[in-house]
């Protein structure tokens, strides 16, 4: 099966190889600029998370992420880029790891040294083709990100190719060969580690009209190391603005998407599993106001997942969510933004609920600010708090962080 795809996707790229101009393949006429005129990538995020989690004792979790590289200027549309990345923590013992409580409150970030990127980038306006160790982020991430709020973001070994037959139009397609999650692959969550991949994701991102954008997806995944988590996904995001006043801004999303189990999954898992939501979201003087309901289903005791989705941002930042239980998964949510002085303030309520079996989840309260210190220097903060009724624990979780970020003057 896996040799298969490859052979699928390295045919592919040798049929729109010859869409590529020659200047791909052209030696670069001075390489010293080529490598000389290019980006420092300098990162520096150190973060303090707690976790009162009932049931165990409390997580203290104070890690530092150093991320470097350099990432070369553009020659004929060709980029190349580097960045190496490590994360360590003051006491690893003092809190606990998905797959490794340590029976204390789970913090999921694990000490990581490894490259984080390296690839090749071409570009032109039509087309588009990166090899390599890369960030891919698709639509809003719920179905394919890159976790940007662990220390330990996750990246994809892949090869993404890029069409746009139209201004209005973009289509990504890619195969991933592995998945470095933010856990690492040390062997210490088993289960949690990296995914060996043979998975082939499509993209079709449009322009309908300048208040409905529609992306279209089909995303294959086939685990060697995961079969649970192996499934065929089909779907459609729609995004758009409602026709308003000067002072009162109305917009809204929708998608829908039917996963199934393909031959990757585990032997006699035969499920068909629903997901959609919608939100409409009002922007008003001093802030905006988003009602939203997402639903993850249940088939035949098989849930929908999202394993390479950038899971906190969904669901609530406590984190209880971020594996689709059993009998689904269903949002009610509330968010408020504003800015109060130089602060960004965001509050959200979730209501949790399953999909099948009226179960009551639990409830949970949100709460981040924001400040900018300038010269690349930001700092977040985060409160949660979890109440549980009929599914895991009640759980407080706070976190204050600390972002450097060089950028080129």
């Amino acid at each position: 099966m896996k040799t298969s795809r490859k052979l699928a996707a390295i045919g592919l790229a040798t049929l729109v190889s010859a869409s590529v101009p020659s200047s791909f393949a052209d030696e670069p006429s001075n390489l010293n600029e080529w490598i000389g005129n290019g980006s420092l990538v300098l990162n520096e995020r150190l973060r303090y998370e707690f976790v009162d989690q009932d049931g165990l004792d409390k997580g203290n979790a104070l890690t530092l992420r150093s991320r470097i590289g350099w990432q070369t200027a553009s020659m004929n549309g060709l980029t190349a880029a580097v960045d190496f990345e490590n994360v360590v923590a003051a006491d690893t013992g003092a809190y606990g790891l998905p797959g490794l409580t340590r029976g204390k409150g789970v913090v999921a970030d694990n000490e990581v040294t490894e490259f984080n990127q390296y690839f090749l980038d071409y570009k032109s306006d039509a087309f588009s083709a990166k090899f390599g160790r890369q960030r891919w982020i698709l639509d809003n991430a719920r179905f394919v990100g890159n976790v940007g709020w662990r220390q330990n973001e996750q990246t994809f070994d892949a090869a993404v190719f890029g069409f746009k037959p139209s201004g209005t139009s973009n289509i990504q397609l890619g195969y991933i060969d592995n998945v470095n999650r933010i856990l690492g692959n040390d062997g210490t969550n088993p289960g949690l580690t990296n995914l060996e991949s043979d998975s082939i994701l499509v993209n079709g991102a449009f322009d309908i009209a300048p208040e409905f954008k529609l992306s279209t997806f089909a995303y294959l995944l086939d685990f060697e190391n995961a079969a649970a988590l192996s499934s065929d996904t089909y779907g459609f995001r729609a995004t758009g603005a409602i026709p308003s006043s000067d002072d009162f801004k109305l917009s809204y999303a929708a998608s829908y998407a039917l996963q199934g189990d393909n031959s990757g999954s585990i032997a006699g898992s035969d499920f068909e599993a629903d997901y959609y939501s919608a939100e409409l979201t009002g922007k008003f003087k001093g802030g905006s106001l988003t009602l939203g309901y997402e639903v993850l289903g249940s088939d035949n005791g098989v849930s929908f997942k999202t394993p390479l989705a950038t899971l906190h941002a969904f669901n609530g930042w406590a984190d209880k969510f971020l594996g689709t239980p059993g009998s689904g998964l269903e949002d009610l949510y509330l968010s408020y933004n504003t800015k109060i002085g130089e602060f960004p303030v965001a509050l959200v309520y979730h209501d949790f609920s399953s999909d099948i079996n009226g179960i009551d989840y639990g409830s949970e309260i949100d709460g981040l600010v924001k400040y900018a210190f300038g010269n690349g220097v930001v700092s977040i903060f985060k409160i949660s708090y979890y109440d549980a009724d009929n599914f895991a624990t009640d759980t407080t979780r706070f976190s204050l962080q600390f972002d450097y970020a060089f950028t080129k003057k």
